[in-house]
Formats: structure tokens, C-alpha cells, sequence
């Protein structure tokens, strides 16, 4: 092989890797709009996985946003003549309504 022939060779393999580079960069819309079938299905599904996983998110950080009290920041103790666990401070407010409610039910 002499040296215009290997020159040659590189001009091809380069222009086959800048092509190969051009469609690799296609966006996921540009994939979606023109793309092959299982282009489309590639793209649709990471688009979705996306989608959900931003849903998740922002699931999550709305319920920890509108709950007004961590339940674990609040201390509890066993209740009195039960086996359960009541929350302290619900009881030291008023233990009269405690025991009250606590002989009704008895």
C-alpha cells in the first residue's frame, strides 16, 4: 500500500467516525420526531423514566413539606395501663382526658 492510499484510508475512516459522532449527539426529540421504530422506543422510554423519576421527587418533597410535625421528633412514652406507646405531650396537656377516655373504653 503506498502513502496516497493510506492517506485516503484515514480520510474515510475519519469522515465514518464524524458520522457516526453526528447521529450519537441527536437529541432525544430530534430521535422521538425521526428515528427509527427502535430509536423511538429507546428514546420514549428513557423520556418516561425520566418523567416518573422527576415525579417521584417532587412527590416526595411535597409530602415532607405540608407534614407539620416530623412524628419523630415527638417523644413518646408507654401509656399508662396499656402496652402501647402515646405520644408525651398529648398526655402531660391534659392526663385527666387520658385516664377519662382510657375508663370508658374499659
Amino acid at each position: 500500500m503506498d502513502r496516497k492510499e493510506s492517506t485516503n484510508r484515514r480520510r474515510n475512516n475519519s469522515d465514518e467516525n464524524e458520522n457516526e459522532n453526528e447521529n450519537d449527539d441527536r437529541s432525544f426529540m430530534t430521535t422521538l420526531i425521526s428515528g427509527s421504530a427502535s430509536e423511538k422506543v429507546k428514546a420514549g422510554l428513557a423520556l418516561g423514566g425520566l418523567a416518573l423519576a422527576g415525579l417521584a421527587l417532587t412527590v416526595g418533597a411535597a409530602v415532607r413539606a405540608t407534614s407539620s410535625e416530623d412524628s419523630s421528633e415527638r417523644k413518646t412514652m408507654k401509656a399508662p395501663g396499656r402496652g402501647d406507646r402515646i405520644y408525651r405531650d398529648d398526655f402531660e396537656k391534659d392526663p385527666k382526658k387520658y385516664f377519662r377516655n382510657f375508663h370508658k373504653k374499659g
